[in-house]
């Protein structure tokens, strides 16, 4: 009988046999494998049908919502507006939480390539330099020694779980990109609406100028009426309370305007005081007439909020499976390859190699690991419900933004019509108090009841702008984003 080979070889063959039954066995991922939620099957948004036209007369016009088109990704172009253009670029370069939210994606993009390398083995070389000395019989002596290894190591991932944690990782890098995404979407917002605003308070500035002229024109007539005997002083005096009323109106409204322009400031990464553009005017904004809206069957794949929190769902699904694998067995396969020599030249014949398998299998934790796999599986449950009332917020969001326009429309027609009927009756009652057949309380009551019918009228036009912006955001059209290195 032939006896056992022995030396080297029979171990190399069975430490290759075993890495090929760990490689073999490495196909095994233990945790639940991710399922996007179901979308919700609706047909509409809100309690009643989706709005398709949106109808006020003149300068109001018509919006019509059409389902199921897609919108540019760089809505704002649909104001036509070449200043507001630019200000959405400049606001996309310079604001601070853009390009917070591109350091965050960044980092993230990274970590994933951290955990990733976790699949690979690991390769390390190192070199030594030693010396010394003493007496000898023929007098001092010294000596060298030279030393080099390399050293391998890997471990299997057996049962997958880094494979989960690069899983988990790369869910977590689309929770950044989804949130750089809903910063420029909430940043291009903002910019517009400010805008928006700015031209408002400047519109309602230059008509509160003009209705102040027309009550200084009236006191004018007033006095002429009291010098004459045919009016009190009370007359006289609340005219002028009148007056003194509408200045302290211009200059809140000029405050505001202030501050509109500060925010615009901020927003566009500047300081307030370096913020020096003209303001906007309301005739410089085009109100968008055609207004793509998305099938609500597709507000989960265009909102980044949504988005964001599908991939935590994703992230959390993955968790459960690194938790589960850290309570398995862990094997680690090393081999090392080591020399040392008297000098350089001769450090290659001197060497010796070694390898080595090791195994290890959580025994008592005093339940630690359980306890971490329990607490993965409780996150995954909190991501499902977060994710959950995401997405009702999402639609309930984009409900009261489409209510909200066909209520504006309506008021915006009843806001008109009421600013004309009020400024027919002021033209009247200015012309009866001339002619002595009215009573001045009678134009007073006429007057305040056009200013704040015009107030009212440019309120309501603001508005539906601003609206209208909402609408963008609460959809999630914007995929535009800066690049990101």
């Amino acid at each position: 009988m032939t006896p056992p080979a022995t030396g080297p070889m029979p171990f190399l063959a069975m430490a290759a046999l075993l890495t090929a039954a760990l490689l073999m066995a490495g196909g095994c991922v233990v945790g639940p494998d991710f399922v996007p939620p179901v979308p919700p099957d609706v047909s509409r948004y809100g309690e009643r049908a989706d709005p398709t036209h949106l109808v006020a007369p003149g300068v109001g016009g018509t919006q019509v919502l059409i389902a199921g088109a897609n919108l540019p990704d760089a809505w704002w172009h649909l104001f036509r507006s070449r200043r507001l253009d630019a200000l959405v670029r400049e606001g996309l370069s310079a604001n601070p939480t853009v390009e917070q939210a591109e350091a965050a994606l960044r980092q993230a993009q990274t970590l994933t390539q951290s955990v990733r390398a976790d699949m690979l083995p690991n390769l390390s070389v190192g070199a030594t330099r030693a010396g010394g000395g003493g007496l000898g019989q023929a007098g001092p002596v010294s000596y060298g020694l030279y030393g080099a290894s390399v050293t391998a190591g890997y471990t299997p991932d057996l049962f997958g779980g880094i494979r989960r944690a690069v899983e988990a990782q790369a869910a977590l890098e689309v929770v950044a990109s989804e949130q750089l995404r809903a910063a420029t979407l909430a940043l291009t917002g903002n910019i517009v609406t400010a805008a928006i605003q700015e031209a408002t308070v400047s519109e309602q500035i230059a008509l509160s100028e003009v209705i102040l002229r027309q009550y200084r024109d009236q006191l004018a007539l007033v006095k002429v009426r009291y010098d004459a005997g045919a009016e009190p002083i009370a007359n006289v005096l609340s005219q002028e309370s009148l007056i003194r009323s509408q200045e302290v109106t211009i200059i809140a409204s000029r405050a505001a305007r202030i501050q509109t322009r500060h925010r615009l400031a901020v927003l566009l990464g500047r300081l307030p005081s370096a913020y020096e553009r003209p303001s906007f005017r309301l005739r410089e904004l085009t109100l968008p007439r055609r207004l793509p809206i998305s099938l609500p069957s597709s507000l989960l794949e265009q909102r980044p909020d949504i988005r964001a929190a599908e991939a935590q769902l994703h992230a959390a699904s993955a968790g459960i499976g690194v938790a589960t694998a850290n309570r398995l067995p862990n094997i680690t396969l090393s081999a090392n390859l080591a020399a040392s020599a008297a000098t350089l030249a001769s450090l290659a014949a001197s060497s010796a190699w070694g390898g080595g398998l090791g195994l290890a299998q959580p025994l008592f934790d005093g339940g630690a690991l359980a306890a971490r796999q329990a607490a993965a599986s409780e996150g995954y449950a909190i991501a499902l419900a977060t994710y959950r009332m995401t997405v009702l917020n999402a639609f309930q969001n984009t409900a009261d933004v489409l209510t909200a326009l066909e209520a504006d429309a309506k008021i915006l027609t009843g806001a008109m019509q009421a600013e004309t009927l009020a400024q027919e009756a002021l033209t009247a009652s200015q012309v009866q108090y001339k002619a002595g057949s009215l009573a001045y309380s009678g134009l007073l009551l006429s007057q305040v009841r056009y200013a704040s019918a015009t107030l009212t009228r440019l309120a309501a036009q603001s508005q539906r702008l601003i609206d209208t912006v909402a609408l963008q955001q609460a959809l999630g059209r914007n995929r535009f984003q800066p690049d990101i290195d």
